[in-house]
């Protein structure tokens, strides 16, 4: 592909640029997250390892340098942009795990390649340096999120992923010859610019762990554990999209970019992690303004030419690879407060110790307003048409149902919110046990699935955090939730998932859900001793054993009864179930009927019963 050098006006040549930018960086973003929660599936999911692919896609990121070398500027900025377009397409729209997988994992290594020629090279025409389209794409990145009510690219309906990745196709392609229109050079960068290239990427990889997440928001609050909460995600995106709106609207002197940044970043940060109620939900403003304004701030416009982008391309590289182990290692330990400290710390102190660029091109101001009420209008509309639940009345007998639903992901790893949603309205159960629920986990979707099931199904529901505040249990409930309790169960095992047990009590009836580890049995005598001597309890969710294992027979000598005994009701895997671990244990509830669903909505079938209490 030949491009033709010639003047181009300042104005169209700083739009192009900008739109050029925003657009590869949204679809960076789309890929990398796709990516995260596919090999968490695949991998993960099946007793692989999946750190090894996980840093060998990273270092790939390295790399760029080889292909500008031969190319050159724009030859290589529009390969990889052509490439990086295709793939995100592809993950978008072809609904097949190993499709989405390689077809992200390209995304991820050929959009990091674009990203570090986009900020390693400038046009020789004096138009927008690259930290307005870094905020930008960010911004969009969270306006798209907010619009699909949370719900992945590769999991809304076709004809919607269809137009949005029709959208950025253009914006990516049509900007992107304007843009390469003209002449451009590489450039470096010093010390300073260095740090921030290398913060660049945790920034981008906090915004979508906690600085940007809604759900993260509320459930730092304590907004997200019900039975109030079922827009609670929308709320903390609201607070976000407020802090959006000011970085994108304020005219901050160029000279005080980088600590009110680095300030915001910090104070957001604090005040989120430290879990004070609505306090923290408020410091979803700061939080979301520094990632936003730092986002900008971070790529140096100052700087100077070169004869290879090799410096900032190693930066950004070596960025990658701490984003995507930090954000692995802070869930591998359980939302680990020490990992995330680490990873704002490097981010804040670059921020502080970034130039300031005083020859940054700004957006028109009407630009800027209109995007920065985007960031706030989308979440509001979202909260303002999220239906409230149906609550019934107590009825004289209970249909509950146990339902491990897999991350929101059915048994071929393809988003399935809105089969899992059906599965259970067939069934209309008054009390959902569920397990294996995220909230804004952004390697397992990024999707808030209790918020999503909720809604879907106008249920209310509690939320038993196990990580964090965004993975744990969940009961979806149609009847009137009297009383919620979380129970820690005891641990031997510090190196498997911290395991709770979820307590709603209604009517006379107490409802347990809980997922165990398998053969621990510490864990049964926790949810044991926490019943005591109370009657018209189930224990539901997914007990990793099998009947005649010592650990559900501890259930047994306490009195309880296993009331998919006489059903033989077999849950895994779904296709050809051979072997039950999906239980509901009853004491003081008399079951009328017992059975399970036939369905792949996810890689458990739910069972169900119909229960009274005496």
């Amino acid at each position: 592909m030949a491009f033709r050098a010639g003047p181009v006006r300042p104005e169209i040549l700083a739009g192009a640029e900008i739109a050029f930018g925003a657009a590869g960086l949204l679809c960076v973003l789309i890929s990398t997250g796709i990516f995260g929660s596919q090999l968490t599936l695949m991998f993960f999911d099946k007793s692989i390892d999946a750190t090894l692919p996980a840093l060998a896609t990273y270092a790939a990121t390295l790399l760029a340098p080889v292909l500008a070398r031969p190319l050159g500027v724009r030859l290589s900025l529009a390969v990889t942009a052509g490439t990086l377009g295709l793939a995100t397409a592809t993950t978008a729209l072809v609904r097949s795990e190993w499709v989405e997988l390689i077809a992200a994992g390209v995304g991820v290594v050929v959009g990091a390649w674009w990203l570090s020629l986009y900020v390693g090279s400038r046009s020789s025409q004096r138009g927008s340096g690259p930290g307005i389209p870094m905020a930008i794409g960010i911004a969009a990145y969270f306006v798209l999120r907010a619009a699909s009510r949370t719900v992945p690219i590769d999991g809304i309906p076709l004809p919607a992923a269809g137009i949005i990745v029709l959208g950025l196709m253009l914006g990516l392609g049509i900007a992107g010859r304007m843009a390469l229109a003209a002449p451009r050079r590489w450039v470096t960068t010093d010390a300073r610019g260095a740090l921030g290239l290398l913060a660049l990427p945790p920034l981008i990889f906090l915004s979508d762990v906690m600085t940007l997440n809604g759900a993260a928001i509320a459930g730092a609050g304590g907004l997200a554990l019900g039975p109030a909460g079922v827009a609670s995600t929308y709320v903390g995106a609201l607070f976000a999209g407020a802090g959006i709106g000011c970085a994108l609207a304020l005219r901050i002197p160029a000279g005080a970019r980088p600590f009110a940044a680095a300030a915001a970043v910090a104070l957001g940060t604090g005040l989120v992690v430290a879990h004070l109620g609505p306090v923290s939900v408020v410091g979803g403003v700061p939080v979301a303004f520094g990632t936003v304004l730092g986002a900008s701030v971070l790529v140096d416009s100052r700087a100077r030419e070169a004869r290879s982008p090799v410096l900032v391309a190693s930066m950004l590289g070596l960025g990658w690879l701490i984003g995507i182990v930090g954000t692995e290692i802070y869930y591998l330990r359980f939302a680990s407060e020490q990992v995330l400290v680490g990873m704002v710390a490097l981010v804040v102190a670059a921020l502080a110790l970034a130039p300031s660029s005083p020859d940054l091109v700004r957006l028109r101001p009407a630009a800027s307003y209109a995007l920065a009420a985007l960031a706030v209008v989308v979440p509001v509309a979202t909260l303002a048409t999220t239906p409230s639940p149906i609550v019934a009345s107590h009825p004289g007998s209970f249909r509950i149902m146990a339902y491990n639903i897999h991350l929101g992901y059915d048994n071929v790893d393809v988003v399935a919110v809105d089969a899992i949603a059906d599965a259970i309205r067939v069934e209309s159960p008054d009390l959902v046990a569920l397990t294996e629920v995220p909230r804004g986990v952004p390697i397992m979707g990024g999707h808030d699935l209790i918020g999503q099931l909720a809604e879907r199904l106008r249920m209310s529901f509690a939320f038993g955090p196990m990580v964090g505040d965004v993975y744990g249990l969940a009961i979806l409930s149609r009847v009137p939730i009297d009383e919620i309790h979380v129970e820690r169960l005891a641990r031997t095992d510090t190196s498997d998932i911290p395991r709770v047990a979820l307590f709603v009590k209604t009517a006379g009836l107490t409802l347990v859900a809980t997922h165990l580890g398998g053969d621990i049995p510490s864990e049964v005598r926790s949810i044991i001793d926490a019943v005591g001597p109370t009657r018209g309890v189930i224990v539901a969710g997914d007990l990793n054993s099998t009947p005649d294992s010592p650990q559900m027979q501890l259930f047994a000598a306490a009195g309880f009864t296993d009331l998919g005994a006489v059903a033989n009701a077999n849950t895994f895997p779904p296709d050809r179930p051979y072997k039950r671990i999906d239980y509901l244990w009853g004491a003081g509830v008399t079951a009328l009927t017992v059975r399970t669903i036939d369905t792949l909505a996810s890689d458990h079938l739910p069972v169900v019963a119909d229960v009274t209490v005496p």
